[in-house]
């Protein structure tokens, strides 16, 4: 589904943008902006002012208000797993034919989200409790992870590449997952219905 979503979106910008055409195995290169304050533009602060307001105003949503808590506070942790997978991305380039940035963020991913659901199978047990783990999980988790980058990887790389690549990342996400859940499972047991639902 991931492929065809990216291959539709090439064909869509193709033809709303046909002067942009986009030419597969060409990569752009992504130039950082200065981060001195005294070489900000005024849209630079305005956005800067408004990702600020909105993020506080989230927050003093998410303490005052009872109903749908759990999607306030999944906006809460959403930029901090952008945050760290825009910072993991960095290391896209260290191994030539093996995104290693997204392979850490996927994984790491898979590792939070197993830890979240044994947080959230006995372990927790309040109201508030339950509402944090699932913004964790759909927020924080959900930034962190990204199908959509391994999937555009995936096309890009040369096949030997992708499918090893590809084999990687999903045996060692599961491999992730089955130890965290696993080992707690193994040594204490999990109970069989969620606390959280």
């Amino acid at each position: 589904m991931s492929v065809t979503g990216l291959k539709f979106g090439e064909h869509l910008a193709d033809i709303i943008l046909p002067k942009h055409k986009i030419r597969l195995g060409k990569s752009c290169k992504i130039v950082q902006k200065p981060s001195k304050l005294n070489e900000f533009t005024i849209a630079d602060f305005i956005c800067l002012g408004f990702g600020i307001a909105s993020f506080v105003l989230v927050v003093a949503l998410a303490s005052t208000v009872q109903v749908n808590r759990n999607i306030i506070f999944a906006t809460v942790f959403a930029p901090i797993g952008t945050s760290i997978r825009c910072y993991l991305s960095k290391y896209n380039t260290f191994k030539k034919h093996f995104p290693l940035g997204t392979f850490a963020a996927n994984f790491s991913g898979s590792i939070v989200i197993g830890i979240l659901f044994l947080l959230s199978n006995g372990i927790v047990y309040s109201k508030l409790s339950c509402e944090i783990i699932e913004g964790l999980a759909n927020g924080f988790c959900g930034c962190l992870t990204t199908i959509s980058s391994f999937a555009n990887e995936i096309t890009q790389l040369p096949r030997k590449h992708a499918y090893k690549y590809a084999l990687v990342s999903i045996l060692m996400g599961q491999i992730a997952m089955i130890l965290t859940v696993g080992i707690y499972h193994w040594t204490i047991g999990l109970s069989s219905t969620s606390t959280c639902k």
